[in-house]
């Protein structure tokens, strides 16, 4: 601002200008964060979704084929339905608000 002053240009144009330089590197960020965020997500629903009921259900069938494994494997999906997906979840969140873009 001071070159723009002391050259004697225009200094609403000069605001202008890089204002609008500044919103075209937020929007590109923005594109950046959104494209991020799709394939965060996809990853989030492969493992977490997808993942621990594929996880549920063959362990209760394997707790059909065997009877001494049955409080196992039910202490293993309580451990995945409470403790896994929650935490899993709360990563995801802090992933997210980790990577998302700021004004600043």
């Amino acid at each position: 601002m001071t070159n723009v002053m002391t050259t004697g240009s225009d200094m609403p144009t000069f605001l202008r200008e890089k204002s609008r330089a500044f919103m075209q590197e937020y929007r590109r960020s923005l594109d950046e964060f959104s494209q991020k965020l799709s394939t965060i997500i996809e990853i989030y629903l492969t493992v977490l979704i997808v993942g621990s009921i594929f996880f549920v259900i063959l362990s209760s069938i394997m707790s059909l084929f065997s009877s001494d494994m049955s409080l196992t494997l039910s202490f293993a999906q309580f451990v995945v339905i409470f403790l896994v997906m929650p935490a899993v979840s709360v990563g995801f969140i802090m992933l997210l608000k980790s990577i998302s873009p700021s004004m600043t």
